[in-house]
């Protein structure tokens, strides 16, 4: 008998072509200027709109894209999260019928910065039913994914993919950059 397991839920992990130097300087001058304006992030910082502040980072998150699309068809909206000890990301999506994929830059993981975790999209009602009890994986599955970060990874993911970032256990920051891409709506 075969077996068919359906509905995965694509992720693309790679790595990102920046100058690194100037990249870190912008980010470092953006959290200097901007507000803090906590959105998933409990504890640490999150400034909106690193786009606006610093369009490269923008150019090269579109070139890193898993598919490739014209980049004057695309935008990106940014901001910088900075966790320090104990912060972390609760779950959450960034759902909109107009992005094109979600994603994260990671600049700077330190070691036990946390993990990225990613969760099942299905309901957790299929873990009780009594089909999944008689032939599920329960040794194996939990509803979750993780990643563990690394400097210059950079991740895509669908904006409805719900996911969340462990408590960081590190006394230096972890800094990131989450984005979304859409594509530019013609002028009518």
């Amino acid at each position: 008998m075969k077996k068919l397991d359906l509905f995965s839920c694509p992720l693309w992990i790679g790595e990102c072509e920046l100058d690194r130097p100037k990249l870190g300087a912008a980010i470092m001058q953006f959290r200097e200027s901007q507000m803090n304006n906590l959105a998933s992030n409990i504890g640490g910082y999150q400034g909106i709109d690193f786009d606006r502040f610093y369009p490269d980072f923008s150019n090269h998150a579109i070139k890193s894209m898993p598919t490739k699309i014209l980049s004057d068809q695309l935008t990106v909206k940014s901001w910088i999260n900075f966790n320090y000890k104990g912060n972390f990301n609760i779950k959450h999506q960034h759902f909109n019928p107009d992005i094109v994929l979600s994603g994260v830059y990671y600049f700077k993981v330190p070691e036990k910065g946390g993990k990225i975790i990613f969760h099942d999209p299905r309901t957790p009602l299929i873990r009780i039913g009594k089909d999944f009890q008689m032939f599920g994986d329960q040794n194996e599955y939990n509803g979750n994914y993780m990643i563990e970060p690394k400097d210059n990874m950079i991740i895509f993911f669908p904006s409805w993919f719900e996911h969340s970032v462990q408590s960081s256990r590190s006394d230096e920051p972890r800094i990131s950059i989450a984005f979304n891409i859409f594509i530019n709506q013609p002028n009518t």
